[in-house]
């Protein structure tokens, strides 16, 4: 078998699907005509060795996280665990030996990051180390019973992935094993990303498993020497990425980008469980939530994936920003999808990091299907692997050169389709199998990883804690499965037309709404998700919609009631949508939100104040002081932007009906919500005319 063939061998279904449609793709360009400044496919072979020693410059993702670094020393956010469970007899000696081996072979593990004398204007360098030695920590959990001896050694790994590296100093790779018998053991070893990535975990499980079984024998190195070192292609890189070269491949590459993204970059406006902090925590700020896709709806997915000439990635991924924008109501969605970044042949066997981030574009103008945004989807992806080299730090310093902190740049929500699990292998009579072990880091707002297996399709959702609870990141998931069967069962429905919602969710908004008359709703007259903003829509049950308390309504307010039952009397044949925008939490209180930019009480503060014009209004200001707590109340603030929530304005509304015995609807109170509007829509609604005046007369004597 060709060193090509077992390349392709090794890929995945969804890899050679991808290959096919690039393929497809050139050759359809190369035959249409020889136009067009694209790039041509990076070949193999072409990457030079260095022509001086000495300190070699940054790779460009190296910088980035270099420049994190300084921001924020001491911090294990961009550590990376490669964890085994070695089963059977173990030669630690062959062991030690192996991992040593592997940090011969490869420069980047024994190099440090340096910028020079304090005070000098030289840029970062890299400095490998001649040589280094690995110290592999020994620790144990035999003295524990048997049952608690894994979730003992995992806490040990864990800890000690936590622990921070200095990137100045080194050494940037650390091991442990840890004992939890003569037969069982667990191997961790830890390296920071700027000289690792995800790509590089599969390379050291390779080499690990070629090289122990030999050092078991005593046998030579099995491995061919590297054809190059990291500081080769960082140099190389840097080169080719020149600026100031017309016509260039950066020139080139950039054009693209800003083609593609111009006028498209700011923030995802995703509806969140707390606000989001001016710095991020760089503490343990993540956690995984599951869903499973069983077989049948998977193999549905592939097979609409090939109906549209995609991959199931870009079928995924077009759901996922259909989600997205279901849930901000955006139609432009940013999200970022790792690549490999090996395209050249030295590249395939070296350890490092070269994964690039690419930025895909979800464009959910002009009310497409799910077929039609397929479409698109297929069309930005295919595009963005053939402009692959340009770095992602690079399209940051032209589109946000000034960086909010508080959110990472470009994008805030990361997708990827990884390969299936890693099988176990036995190598001299051990057995050893590549274990996932969570850090608790967050390094996007919400990261969806999906997996194919025999069962069908696992996905993982990394959120951040510090923005999401754990039961909204569950909805989110359902609302993703949901959305998923949905496409399959008509990809030709509009994307805002299509439900997300499970049955269960459905009926307790349903059970909500009807109970208050209050309607949350999307833009399509949809029930809007638990936590979703929407806008207010209040039912003419009683034949209040049709006049407000001035008498006035605008028609063009007026919608069908979407979910009234024909033979329920109670129910009004009309919503209408009222200037409001409120979300439900999962307690069935409602979250009212304004309109304002800034803080409501603030803005209300601001505002010319008018006092109170007569006793009802000021009968009725003393009950919202005691309710909001706010010391000053005009007749022209507005119970919502003073700070008002649904339960307030319950509670608000029951001291009205004691008061002034008036029973007022809680859908009337986001028609008139000032203190003026509310009183004349108390006189409105009262029994006698003259009736609540007199009340408050006699209140204030």
């Amino acid at each position: 078998m060709s060193d090509i063939q077992s390349q392709l061998a090794q890929l995945s279904p969804e890899q050679r699907r991808l290959l096919e449609l690039l393929a497809h793709k050139q050759a359809t360009q190369a035959a249409s005509a020889a136009t067009a400044a694209e790039t041509p496919p990076a070949q193999g072979g072409t990457i030079p060795l260095r022509t001086t020693s000495g300190p070699a410059p940054l790779s460009f993702g190296q910088e980035r996280l270099w420049l994190l670094d300084q921001f924020q020393p001491g911090s294990a956010f961009y550590n990376m665990p490669l964890v085994m469970r070695l089963d059977g007899p173990l030669d630690t000696h062959a062991l030690h030996r192996s991992l040593n081996e592997i940090l011969r072979r490869h420069e980047i593990l024994r190099t440090t990051f340096t910028q020079g004398a304090p005070g000098s204007d030289s840029q970062p360098a890299q400095v490998v180390a001649p040589e280094l030695q690995l110290t592999l920590a020994r620790d144990s959990v035999e003295d524990l019973p048997a049952a608690e001896r894994e979730s003992a050694a995992l806490e040990r790994v864990i800890a000690e992935a936590q622990r921070p590296f200095d990137l100045a100093h080194g050494p940037l790779m650390r091991g442990l094993l840890v004992r939890l018998d003569e037969q069982r053991h667990m191997l961790a070893v830890t390296l920071h990303h700027i000289v690792f990535d995800g790509w590089s975990m599969g390379i050291m499980l390779r080499e690990i498993v070629a090289l122990y079984p030999a050092f078991v024998a005593d046998a030579p190195v099995p491995l061919p020497a590297l054809p190059i070192q990291y500081a080769d292609y960082a140099t190389w890189q840097r080169q080719r990425l020149a600026a100031g070269t017309p016509g260039g491949l950066l020139e080139q590459q950039l054009a693209y980008w800003k083609g593609e993204l111009g006028g498209k970059v700011g923030a995802l406006d995703l509806p969140t469980d707390r606000g989001r902090a001016a710095m991020p925590s760089f503490t343990a700020n993540g956690a995984k939530m599951p869903l499973h896709i069983a077989r049948p709806l998977a193999d549905a997915l592939i097979d609409l994936s090939k109906q549209e000439n995609g991959t199931l990635f870009m079928t995924l991924l077009a759901a996922f920003q259909a989600l997205l924008h279901r849930y901000s109501g955006q139609q432009s969605i940013l999200v970022g999808s790792p690549i490999a970044n090996r395209n050249q042949d030295e590249l395939e066997g070296m350890i490092g990091f070269f994964n690039n981030m690419l930025v895909l574009h979800g464009d959910l103008q002009g009310e497409p299907t799910f077929r039609e945004l397929v479409g698109r989807v297929r069309g930005t992806t295919l595009r963005a692997y053939e402009h692959q080299e340009l770095p992602f730090e690079r399209l940051v310093a032209e589109f946000q050169p000034s960086q909010n902190m508080s959110r990472s740049p470009l994008f805030q929500v990361m997708f990827a389709l990884q390969n299936a699990p890693r099988p176990a292998v036995e190598q001299a009579g051990l057995t050893l199998q590549a274990i996932n072990v969570d850090l608790g880091v967050a390094r996007f707002d919400l990261s969806l990883s999906i997996r194919e297996s025999e069962q069908g399709l696992n996905a993982t959702l990394l959120y951040n804690t510090d923005l999401f609870d754990a039961a909204t990141i569950t909805r989110m998931l359902e609302h993703y499965h949901t959305l998923l069967q949905s496409v399959v069962a008509d990809p030709d429905r509009r994307i805002s037309a299509l439900p997300i919602l499970a049955e269960a969710e459905r009926q307790q908004l349903l059970a909500w709404s009807n109970d208050a008359q209050i309607y949350v709703l999307d833009s399509n007259l949809q029930l809007a998700p638990i936590g979703v903003p929407g806008d207010v829509y209040i039912s003419d049950a009683d034949g209040s919609a049709d006049s407000s308390s001035d008498g006035e309504r605008d028609p063009a307010r007026a919608v069908p009631h979407p979910f009234r039952d024909a033979a329920d009397s109670q129910t009004g044949a009309q919503l209408y949508k009222t200037d409001r925008r409120a979300r439900y939490r999962a307690d069935g209180t409602m979250d009212i939100l304004t309109t304002a930019t800034s803080d409501g009480a603030e803005a209300a503060q601001t505002a010319p104040f008018v006092a109170p014009r007569s006793p009802i209004e000021e009968e009725l200001a003393g009950i919202w002081k005691t309710i909001i707590g706010h010391e000053r109340i005009g007749v022209y603030d507005d119970f919502f932007e003073l700070g008002g929530h649904s339960l307030s304005a319950a509670r608000m509304l029951s001291r009205v009906r004691e008061t002034f015995k008036v029973d007022i609807p809680m859908r009337r109170l986001f028609e008139a919500t000032t203190v003026a509007a509310m009183a004349e829509l108390i006189v409105a609604h009262e029994a006698r005319p003259g009736q609540t005046d007199k009340i408050a007369r006699v209140l204030q004597r």
